[in-house]
């Protein structure tokens, strides 16, 4: 009898995940009108057309450079004099120091996966190390950086900072994560997200950690749209920052 109901919970736990949530999520999205499917109408597609129409008189452009860096390490640890100054301020290209606005720089497999790191969650001793290898880098930067946010899980890490002349400009920082191994129960597989506002645009950065190999790329599809349906599901919860 005891497996059977540990059979029975793992059933009812799979479907809360993947198909109780995701109705609860469609169905608000359909009533807020927010589904990518429905068709606009009535008055609300009459002052988006205005408001679209008019956008140059009401609205102004200021460009501003995005700086990436995705890194799987493989488990591995730096060595104590590890420099990546080059890696995130130098043009790979050109060598001329690039010093973006934003830079996110987002990290997979930061400790090697295994049961005892699968079940601990995270590991805060490998954030800080691997979180110090960033800043002491960007410490070279003519301009300083703020680590406005961050997101981690088991082995995914994500770090989000902005020159500090320009943190003023963000707002509405939240981040949230998405377990997508074993029906969504395990974190060594999925994503952590962050999302925020540069002044009136909007930004959804997703650090990805999916399942490797050639033949498995319908389950990495599959887990994408997940991770996407499931992102700042109310139901989930997310946690909210402030940069003032």
């Amino acid at each position: 009898m005891g497996k059977l109901n540990q059979w029975a919970i793992g059933v009812q736990r799979f479907y809360h995940n993947n198909v109780d949530d995701n109705l609860k999520h469609l169905c608000i999205k359909i009533l807020l009108g927010k589904h990518a499917q429905q068709t606009k109408y009535g008055i609300r597609a009459a002052v988006e057309q205005k408001m679209t129409q008019n956008e140059q008189s009401y609205t102004t452009f200021t460009p501003i450079r995005v700086g990436m860096v995705t890194w799987n390490l493989a488990g591995q640890t730096p060595y104590q004099h590890f420099d990546i100054a080059n890696i995130l301020l130098q043009d790979p290209h050109s060598g001329e120091l690039k010093t973006p606005e934003i830079l996110v720089v987002a990290f997979q497999e930061m400790v090697k996966l295994n049961v005892t790191s699968i079940m601990k969650g995270k590991d805060l001793n490998a954030i800080q190390m691997w979180t110090d290898v960033v800043l002491k880098a960007l410490n070279k930067s003519p301009y300083p950086y703020v680590c406005v946010s961050k997101k981690a899980m088991v082995g995914q890490l994500m770090l989000f900072f902005v020159k500090d002349s320009h943190k003023h400009a963000i707002n509405s920082i939240k981040t949230t994560r998405v377990e997508t191994a074993l029906g969504g129960n395990t974190g060594n597989k999925g994503a952590v997200i962050i999302r925020f506002n540069y002044n009136d645009s909007s930004f959804l950065l997703f650090n990805c950690h999916l399942s490797s190999g050639q033949e498995q790329n319908m389950q990495r599809l599959e887990d994408i749209t997940q991770i996407y349906q499931r992102a700042f599901d109310s139901a989930k919860g997310y946690q909210e920052y402030n940069t003032q």
